[in-house]
């Protein structure tokens, strides 16, 4: 299934489903979503939809209980829910969808990058993985040296792209 509208298409793989014309609805039967517009190997992110519904007026869908898997932060897929839009995306690198956010709160990812192990929830934006916590719970990033604790951060909110990670809170 593809849907096109401002120079860009979403694709969802591997579907079945049933549209109404009356309705201008399409309700979908499973789907596999890749983070490919964002720059990423289908085969490293993606997401499998069980169902899902899409608006044809619309230029966004979302879904419930999918299945996410990053391969570099996840050893197996995790769930949580699923939106994607359509939108004009000029560099992968700047892409904001598909949208990811995880129904577990806390993982724990060791060496994010060298040497900073990363604690709190994780959601994926487009190209940018976010690490996500609460003011009462902040996600949390230690840095090491050596196997010493030199630092550590907390925030509501990081980013994580492959060459930085940054925060604005």
């Amino acid at each position: 299934l593809k849907g096109y509208a401002q120079r860009d298409s979403i694709m969802i793989l591997n579907t079945t489903g049933i549209y109404y014309p009356s309705a201008v609805r399409w309700e979908g039967k499973k789907g596999h979503v890749t983070w490919e517009r964002a720059g990423y190997p289908a085969e490293d992110v993606w997401a499998d939809l069980p169902k899902y519904t899409i608006n044809c007026t619309k230029s966004t869908y979302t879904a419930d209980s999918v299945y996410f898997m990053n391969t570099t932060y996840f050893r197996k897929p995790v769930l949580g829910s699923f939106r994607d839009k359509i939108q004009k995306i000029t560099r992968p690198e700047r892409a904001i969808y598909p949208v990811f956010d995880s129904y577990e709160k806390v993982f724990r990812v060791n060496n994010i990058q060298e040497g900073i192990n990363y604690v709190g929830g994780l959601s994926m934006a487009g190209a940018v993985v976010r690490g996500t916590g609460s003011e009462l719970e902040p996600a949390t990033l230690r840095f090491y040296r050596q196997d010493t604790l030199q630092l550590i951060i907390r925030s509501r909110s990081f980013s994580f792209r492959k060459d930085r990670l940054s925060s604005t809170n």
